[in-house]
């Protein structure tokens, strides 16, 4: 098991957390209008009520890329499967609601699983 596979796991969960963020802004601007610019985003993403939920993925991206925090692929694949598991709130209830009204969230979290399910052979 190599440091490589853990980056390659940390490249599938940005593309799935850009997703999830992409889709929470959209939600937002719908019901608050559009936000005047990168800045004002950054902060919404800092300290905005609505962007909360996702402070745990958030996290985990930045625990799988230290060493340190994840040693090795075992760590890194518990990590993943204990937060899309539900043993984190209050990421989970807000996951799960985006994977059923997004095919492309729900598509994402599949091919999540499967990179997990070969990492753990």
């Amino acid at each position: 098991m190599s440091r490589s596979e853990i980056e390659a796991l940390h490249e599938r969960l940005l593309e799935h957390h850009k997703l999830l963020l992409d889709a929470t802004r959209a939600e937002y601007e719908r019901e608050n209008g559009p936000l005047e610019n990168a800045a004002a985003f950054l902060q919404l993403l800092i300290h905005g009520e609505a962007f909360a939920w996702l402070q745990p993925f958030t996290g985990l991206l930045v625990e799988l890329d230290d060493p340190k925090l994840t040693p090795d692929v075992a760590a890194a694949r518990a990590k993943v499967l204990r937060l899309l598991s539900g043993e984190t709130s209050p990421f989970h209830p807000r996951y799960v609601e985006l994977l059923t009204k997004l095919p492309e969230a729900a598509t994402s979290h599949r091919q999540t699983l499967k990179m997990l399910a070969a990492l753990g052979e």
